[in-house]
């Protein structure tokens, strides 16, 4: 229900760390998957997608939504918020900036049924957005779910919606590739910071004109890498990148510096840059003029670390801890010597233990 919702979003945004850089900052804000409903959740629980479309229009400033230009004038002149997907468009100087909904109008994929990631509506909205593209230096267009990787039927990414991807991008190459070439996209979901620069974006199955955009996958701002690449590797598919420790809490964010020149014939350009702990730079791109490029037969792959180097050693020194303590425990002990040998491995042992503990749970919980 709303009120949950609420008081839900109160607490985070009502934290003192979260407080302070929300209250900060401009923010346009566009919901994924854990902030919709649950865990890779689409559109179709409609009680809770209400409550949550409701709860986004009572909290959060925003554009016009542009589903509501379909509704009653009635509805459009109510101050009431109404069940609509809050997808929008902005533009700042020459910059258009095209905020995608991909959660809570989708369906997901299955064996038998190919999805659909957005409503007709939604798809016809975008395609509009896009076919005006020449009036801008740049567009920038928010994806909530990462676009690249192969075509995989049940996937909560775009290579779930393979038919969609792939219409998109045609109609991509035919308005955008065929004018200014000037889209960059930027998505979520992926808990890394990572770059394309178009070779691996291009679904169009074409060549006519450029349908590969760069593409910025920025996070996470304060979260976990992936679990799923701790004990195996975890393989994107990103022409740069992959940034990030995936058994381990990142702080990582990009910046979009536009620098667009009054001069004639001087070429828009767009800086990106990508930090780790407040101002570690990690990852850095300028692009300027046409950006866009035709894509590559094998998608670029990158990937990304399980753990970094401080604590790889710190667990090889418990391995070898309790490596020695089994082997020793079982040892056949013959002199006083050697008991007092293991007692006092065993109080190091445990004492070594209990501080990795202490200071596991220390920085899990701040």
């Amino acid at each position: 229900n709303i009120e949950d919702r609420v008081a839900a979003f109160d607490r985070v945004m009502g934290s003192s760390s979260l407080g302070r850089l929300y209250s900060s900052q401009a923010m346009s804000y566009i919901w994924d998957d854990h902030d919709w409903i649950g865990n890779n959740q689409d559109g179709s629980d409609l009680e809770a997608g209400e409550a949550a479309k409701l709860g986004y229009q009572l909290l959060f400033p925003h554009y016009e939504l542009a589903a509501l230009s379909n509704t009653t004038a009635a509805q459009n002149k109510s101050s009431q918020p109404v069940n609509v997907a809050p997808y929008q468009a902005f533009t700042i100087g020459t910059v258009r900036f095209i905020i995608l909904d991909l959660r809570s109008e989708s369906k997901n994929s299955n064996e038998t049924f190919e999805g659909s990631i957005y409503s007709t509506q939604q798809e016809e909205w975008l395609r509009a957005e896009l076919d005006n593209s020449n009036n801008y230096d740049f567009v920038v267009m928010v994806s909530s779910r990462p676009w690249t990787g192969p075509a995989s039927r049940g996937d909560d990414k775009w290579s779930g919606f393979a038919n969609d991807r792939r219409n998109l991008s045609k109609w991509i190459a035919s308005t955008v590739g065929a004018g200014k070439q000037n889209l960059l996209v930027v998505s979520s979901d992926n808990h890394m910071v990572a770059y394309d620069d178009g070779s691996s974006t291009d679904f169009s199955n074409q060549d006519v004109n450029p349908a590969g955009f760069p593409l910025i996958h920025s996070g996470p701002l304060a979260n976990v890498g992936s679990f799923k690449g701790v004990f195996s590797t975890r393989e994107s598919f990103f022409t740069d990148g992959c940034h990030t420790v995936n058994g381990e809490l990142n702080y990582q964010y990009s910046i979009l510096d536009f620098q667009i020149s009054e001069t004639n014939g001087a070429k828009p350009c767009v800086e990106i840059s990508s930090y780790r702990d407040g101002n570690t730079l990690i990852l850095s791109k300028k692009l300027c003029g046409k950006i866009m490029r035709g894509g590559t037969d094998e998608e670029d792959t990158c990937t990304s670390l399980s753990f970094t180097t401080t604590i790889t050693g710190l667990l090889i020194t418990s391995g070898v801890f309790i490596s020695l303590f089994m082997v020793l425990s079982f040892w056949k002990l013959e002199s006083r010597c050697e008991t007092i040998f293991l007692t006092l491995l065993d109080i190091v042992f445990y004492f070594v233990t209990a501080g990795f503990v202490a200071a596991g749970g220390f920085c899990f919980f701040t």
